[in-house]
């Protein structure tokens, strides 16, 4: 009996102890200081990279079959996949390489599918208070990770296919999201919230780009339309702006909208779309990622 204590409390321990001081193994190479993204985790812990990270994982499923309640239950996969994030945000600080950066990718992949399934598992219930707060998180999480999958892009070329997939499966679960429990007029207030005046700061743009990939991305024309409105009224704050539809991204005062439409450079690097490439001054080679040579 002591002895399925001390496992029980050891696993514990090593699940739920943030600052446990354990090699990550992380295979490290060259890199520059680069700018967090903030995603509200002081410590992500042990890494993915690490032997013992299986325990980690298994205080998760743990967690899991205690919490009852389907709100609470897609709070915490929410909550997990930002602590994933938090764990490929410090693989991408340390300098980890391709094969460690995929690893934390495929890893937050799966815990996204939970999180779909656990959206997709509820009932109708926009009512609840606990819901708007649910889809304040869900919409912050989606434009901090996309924050994120453009700085990993900016380094790390050969990952702009999996990040591009991992973003575009984020979008689809906000967009299913705004039609299943939430409604289009409160997304609506949500992104209006968030931007004050014209869109003219790189937050405020990431937020426009969010509401712009969500209108596109559900299914009622009704709720197509409702979004709509608050696309129009924010594009005219906006300015001046290009085509979005040819060129996948709106344009002004220097800003970028954060749409993933990839392009080549000359200078052989990847860019989220043609404005980012625009903005660095450099001439596009062709449409899609860079080719890389294994």
């Amino acid at each position: 009996m002591r002895t399925k204590f001390f496992a029980i409390s050891l696993v514990a321990f090593l699940a739920f102890s943030p600052n446990l001081a354990l090699a990550q193994e992380v295979s490290v190479t060259e890199s520059g200081a680069t700018t967090e993204v903030d995603l509200g985790v002081v410590n992500p812990g042990i890494l993915p990279t690490n032997p013992f990270y299986f325990f980690k994982e298994f205080g998760r499923t743990i967690r899991r079959a205690f919490t009852v309640d389907p709100i609470a239950k897609a709070n915490y996969e929410l909550k997990v996949v930002n602590e994933k994030a938090a764990e490929l945000q410090e693989l991408k600080e340390l300098g980890a390489d391709e094969s460690a950066l995929e690893k934390a990718i495929t890893n937050y992949e799966e815990d996204v599918n939970r999180l779909r399934n656990r959206l997709e598992g509820l009932e109708e219930t926009s009512a609840n208070p606990n819901v708007d707060e649910l889809m304040d998180q869900l919409a912050e999480r989606v434009v901090r990770h996309q924050e994120l999958f453009d700085s990993l892009m900016a380094e790390h070329g050969e990952l702009q296919d999996i990040l591009g997939e991992t973003q575009n499966n984020l979008d689809e679960i906000a967009s299913s999201a705004v039609e299943k429990i939430d409604t289009p007029e409160k997304f609506k207030e949500r992104i209006l919230e968030k931007i004050e005046g014209e869109v003219d700061t790189p937050e405020e743009v990431m937020w426009f780009g969010l509401l712009i990939r969500v209108a596109d991305g559900v299914k009622s024309e009704e709720a197509k339309e409702k979004l709509a409105e608050a696309r129009d009224e924010l594009m005219e704050r906006f300015g001046d702006f290009g085509n979005e539809e040819e060129e996948g991204f709106v344009e002004g005062e220097g800003a970028c909208i954060e749409l993933y439409a990839p392009v080549c450079g000359v200078d052989d690097k990847t860019y989220s779309n043609s404005c980012f490439a625009g903005a660095a001054g450099v001439q596009i080679a062709s449409e899609g990622g860079c080719q890389t040579e294994e």
